[in-house]
């Protein structure tokens, strides 16, 4: 409940954030982690780094969500395969 208390948090807190909402609503949902790199935005002096998001299953098929990035960002390579992650419906 931090960062909704203190309105502040990290790609990690953001996405159990909007998952939780998201499993709250019945709709699949699991969190991923990987790297987060800086393709197609502005360099800030900042390398790319390990990042969180969430991914929902929606329409047959899973879609790649981020609550921290507030447009969508290329160039994700996750950590563990999407297919080894469990599913929670």
């Amino acid at each position: 409940m931090t960062p909704i208390c203190k309105k502040k948090g990290v790609c990690r807190d953001f996405a159990h954030l909007a998952l939780t909402l998201c499993r709250c609503m019945n709709i699949p949902a699991r969190y991923v982690t990987g790297y987060m790199g800086d393709i197609g935005i502005p360099l800030d002096g900042s390398p790319m780094d390990f990042s969180g998001w969430f991914e929902v299953y929606l329409s047959g098929k899973w879609h790649t969500c981020d609550a921290r990035h507030n447009k969508q960002r290329i160039g994700r390579i996750m950590m563990v395969p999407a297919a080894t992650l469990p599913t929670w419906r």
